[in-house]
């Protein structure tokens, strides 16, 4: 492709996760203001949220980066890991229903593609 291991983006009063061709896409705009709904979701979306207020922590070293989407009240909505050996990501999502009534998968994936 054209050199990205991971995207990350802002702008939009939401949480989106998306995997597109095996890259990992992550929209982040839950920092003020007010929330967006979500419109019809990509076949891409991995995770939405859009029910509290939140920021991206990013942990990384030599080998392994981390992504997490954390809330003010400091609940960990999503989680997703990449490593310079592994071929694999490994992705860890923790959602409820928020109040627009979209919801995510809360399961522990070994395959990032995999989610229901």
């Amino acid at each position: 492709m054209w050199g990205a291991d991971v995207v990350l983006s802002g702008h939009d009063h939401t949480y989106e996760r998306l995997l597109v061709d095996g890259i990992p896409f992550f929209v982040n705009g839950l920092g003020g203001r007010n929330f967006h709904s979500f419109s019809t979701p990509l076949a891409q979306s991995v995770v939405r949220y859009n029910s509290n207020y939140g920021a991206m922590l990013v942990d990384a070293n030599t080998v392994n980066m981390t992504f997490k989407f954390v809330t003010i009240s400091g609940v960990v909505i999503d989680t997703y890991s990449i490593s310079s050996s592994a071929i694999t990501p490994l992705a860890h999502t923790h959602m409820d229903q928020n109040a627009n009534g979209h919801r995510a998968n809360s399961d522990t994936n070994q395959n990032s593609d995999s989610h229901t």
